[in-house]
């Protein structure tokens, strides 16, 4: 591996062998020491962490024992931990925590959304349901945001205010595992405060993850995320694929607007990933990623031809081209 920094990873969409659009995209890998291992692009360059920081955000909910206290399963946590699908074992864990912890979901403020999950939204359509703010990706985020306010006698209606004790402890955390001060703090889709951070740090918050011991609450949250990997994204997507493949060795978690962060423990140590696509297109997120998990050696086990060099068909279902990445 190498700490030299390289230009951006281009990421080209080929229609008929030409190229009709491109990407381009920084990615950084941080090792064992801390240590930058590789940089593509810019590295300092900074993004919000967008749903990449729920790992993160769910540790005050910890620290206060909200999973004791409510006797919350460790899939209910690691839900709380997703960017979901809103398959029914999604809605099913998070109205659970809603149920266990006696928070009505219309406390919920992360608003509706269609599911993530494509054969989801199908079903909903062809039945007629209606999306509920339960199938947000962000809903169990939320309901353990909410148990932790409860568990500590605080407001429930206000707790996506940044001055909120729950929004305090996260961005104490988001501060300590990122190593910087000042965070400038946005608002994210689901409503709740994101934070402003170099690439650079959000590697180092995921090398540290991949770190921590199983002594430790961060410990637990690798645990609870890499054990429950269906609970993190949901079927067919590539968080839940790249974790079950990686038998808890891998941990993957995306963002919104061309984020995508994963740690590895590895035989060299703890390593941390975190890509960004410059121009937020999801499309080229996921080459991205592979052509760096091929390059380092970090691919886990398991078919990933269809992300590494994905074909693009018409409407007729001819394939008319593909989707490369290079990085030299």
């Amino acid at each position: 591996m190498t700490s030299k920094k390289k230009p951006n990873l281009k990421i080209s969409v080929y229609r008929n062998d030409v190229v009709e659009s491109s990407h381009a995209a920084s990615a950084v890998m941080i090792g064992s020491g801390g240590e930058i291992l590789a940089e593509y692009g810019d590295g300092q360059m900074r993004s919000y962490i967008r749903s990449a920081a729920k790992p993160f955000q769910i540790i005050p909910a910890l620290e206060s024992a909200v999973q004791s206290k409510f006797g919350l399963s460790d899939d209910e946590i690691a839900v709380c931990c997703s960017s979901h699908s809103g398959e029914n074992i999604h809605i099913e864990r998070v109205r659970s925590v809603l149920q266990k912890t006696e928070i009505d979901s219309s406390l919920l403020k992360c608003g509706i959304h269609p599911p993530l999950g494509a054969e989801v939204r199908r079903l909903m359509k062809e039945s007629g349901e209606s999306a509920t703010v339960l199938h947000n990706n962000c809903s169990g985020k939320h309901s353990a945001m909410l148990a932790t306010a409860k568990i500590n006698g605080e407001s429930l209606e206000d707790y996506l205010n940044p001055a909120h004790p729950v929004q305090q402890r996260i961005l104490g955390i988001i501060e300590e595992y990122s190593e910087e001060e000042n965070i400038h703090v946005g608002v994210d889709g689901c409503s709740a405060p994101v934070y402003y951070l170099q690439l650079r740090s959000i590697a180092l918050m995921y090398q540290k993850l991949a770190l921590a011991n199983d002594n430790t609450v961060i410990g637990e949250v690798w645990d609870k995320m890499t054990s429950n990997p269906l609970m993190i994204a949901g079927s067919g997507r590539f968080d839940s694929k790249a974790m079950e493949d990686g038998k808890g060795t891998i941990l993957s978690k995306m963002g919104a607007e061309g984020v995508q962060c994963m740690s590895f423990k590895t035989s060299d140590g703890p390593v941390g990933l975190a890509v960004k696509v410059h121009d937020g297109t999801r499309r080229a997120v996921l080459p991205a990623v592979l052509y760096m998990l091929d390059k380092f050696g970090l691919t886990p086990d398991g078919n990933y031809d269809q992300i590494r060099n994905p074909e693009l068909k018409n409407h007729m279902g001819i394939i008319v081209g593909g989707i490369e990445v290079n990085g030299e």
